[in-house]
């Protein structure tokens, strides 16, 4: 009798210690995918399936055949909304494997607003997780399979956490010659780039690998149909701004066509914040270049593409020029789509 008291004692403290699952169905029991939304959109081909002989937790596990891809890395997606309130924090975390090691999965948490991190996955259970801050009330958690392949998932776990769990000084010293832009340089693909068509725009994002700049690859956008707005065809990637910090933006572009239209922006959307910079791109392979000043922490870079045609990019540099000391409540950076 002690002992099952003492083992229900244990229990009771693990399951304390995590708190509350703020995801339904992490574990994919009961009735088939309840609570969850999945889609193949866009001419992509992808199956959800249930598997009951390898799981991590429960009695089964998901299973995800992303069989052809769709022009957009959200064609293959699954979610489910979740109880988020504007300025907390939490923590995701989930376990997930691929039949082919460093096969990449993306994490959003979205609204109007969008988080985003990728995960190359191992071919051995394992476990996985993301930090964030919530910019909004009642966001939705979604896994987007944008690389073809064979996933499965499990003990998908979100719980709201405290800001001394994740909050650490930042101090950025000498990084005059370092890139603050992750993937900048597109060898990891569309890796850390978030690429947007909306109201009524239609572009096709994809990686050049034949005459890139430099390196193997570059990302081209094809534009055949223009949005209502600037922004409705854009591409962002996120970088660690120190408010009053002053930064040299570097970049290699060209256009199928002279004076193609090209717009530079750093942004914040949260804040209504937007620096932009327009340049005239020409079919030759050109540097352009340009220092600004952060007015907040954690921005974003934006570039949209305000013409039909075909557009290139290549070895985006975001670089701090001096020393700058931060101190910020999460290493979190936010990505926001502009309305």
């Amino acid at each position: 009798m002690k002992k099952i008291t003492y083992s229900l004692l244990l229990l009771s403290i693990t399951i304390s210690s995590f708190g509350q699952n703020l995801i339904q169905n992490g574990s994919f029991e009961g009735i088939e995918f309840l609570s969850w939304i999945h889609l193949t959109e866009g001419n992509s081909e992808g199956e959800f399936k249930l598997n009951t002989k390898d799981y991590i937790q429960g009695s089964n596990c998901l299973t995800i055949d992303a069989k052809k891809l769709g022009p957009n890395p959200w064609d293959i997606q699954m979610y489910q909304g979740f109880p988020s309130e504007k300025g907390k924090f939490y923590k995701l975390r989930f376990y997930a494997k691929a039949k082919k090691a460093n096969t990449m999965i993306r994490v959003m948490v979205q609204k109007t607003s969008y988080l985003m991190k990728d995960f190359a996955l191992d071919n051995k259970w394992k476990e996985y997780e993301y930090n964030f801050e919530a910019k909004e009330d009642n966001l939705q958690l979604v896994f987007q399979y944008f690389q073809e392949g064979f996933i499965s998932m499990d003990a998908i776990n979100l719980q709201e956490t405290t800001y001394l769990e994740e909050a650490k000084p930042v101090i950025v010293k000498s990084l005059i010659s370092k890139n603050m832009v992750a993937n900048g340089s597109l060898e990891n693909g569309i890796n850390n780039w978030l690429n947007l068509k909306d109201n009524g725009a239609n572009a096709q994002y994809s990686i050049n690998t034949n005459t890139p700049y430099k390196g193997k690859k570059a990302l081209r956008i094809k534009v055949s149909e223009l949005g209502a707005n600037p922004w409705d065809i854009q591409s962002i990637v996120e970088f660690a701004a120190i408010k009053n910090g002053k930064y040299k933006l570097s970049f290699y572009a060209r256009g199928n066509g002279n004076d193609k239209k090209l717009r530079a922006q750093i942004q914040k959307h949260e804040e209504k914040i937007y620096l932009p910079k327009d340049y005239n791109l020409t079919p030759e392979w050109t540097k352009y270049e340009w220092e600004f000043g952060a007015q907040t922490n954690d921005m974003q870079f934006s570039l949209q593409y305000l013409e039909k045609g075909t557009y290139e990019i290549d070895e985006l540099k975001i670089e701090p020029i001096g020393k700058t000391k931060k101190k910020q409540k999460s290493k979190n950076t936010r990505i926001a789509k502009l309305n």
